[in-house]
């Protein structure tokens, strides 16, 4: 998890955004992405993720406090389209991306 804020500007956005990757090296690449364009952005983000979407299911069972999820799609267990759906199930319209 990270939280990133350019104390520079003023800060315009508040996101979390949960990454679902199974391996490690894309979800270290994917959390530089995100810590990069929040701070071009002036935005703060927290970021989250996970290395399954069991572990994501785990964590957080009936909710999910993320303004998106980015999700991939091959993954071992459960891929992305998978938990996309049992996502969907509790929340309509749930923001996700592959």
């Amino acid at each position: 998890m990270c939280v990133n804020s350019n104390k520079n500007a003023r800060i315009r956005n508040r996101m979390n955004i949960a990454y679902c990757e199974d391996e490690k090296i894309q979800l270290e690449y994917m959390e530089q992405l995100i810590r990069k364009w929040a701070d071009e952005g002036n935005d703060t983000v927290t970021y989250f993720g996970y290395g399954s979407a069991k572990e994501l299911l785990f964590e957080h069972p009936d909710s999910f406090p993320f303004d998106l999820l980015l999700l991939d799609i091959d993954m071992d267990g459960m891929d992305g389209m998978a938990l996309a759906k049992e996502i969907r199930k509790k929340i309509k319209n749930f923001p996700s991306f592959f």
